[in-house]
């Protein structure tokens, strides 16, 4: 995941591109904010419209439902 700390855009690279993933970004509270399911091995994150703080992607490999998590900041 990079760049991190970022203002506007996190991007996660994967390394099996043609797996489906769900990922799951959340505030530090569990909150979830939002949830999308997709087959890129690179994917963007827009982050510009949360507050400045910790943040959480779960993501979970929908082929073997193997599942890892992520903290970024958001400046």
């Amino acid at each position: 995941m990079y760049p991190n700390p970022s203002k506007d855009v996190v991007n996660v690279k994967l390394s099996n591109p043609s797996d489906d993933y769900k990922y799951e970004l959340t505030d530090i509270t569990g909150r979830t904010i939002s949830t999308s399911i997709n087959s890129n091995s690179s994917n963007k994150f827009d982050i510009s419209n949360l507050g400045t703080g910790y943040y959480f992607i779960k993501i979970t490999n929908q082929t073997d439902n193997k599942t890892i998590t992520k903290r970024f900041i958001k400046n």
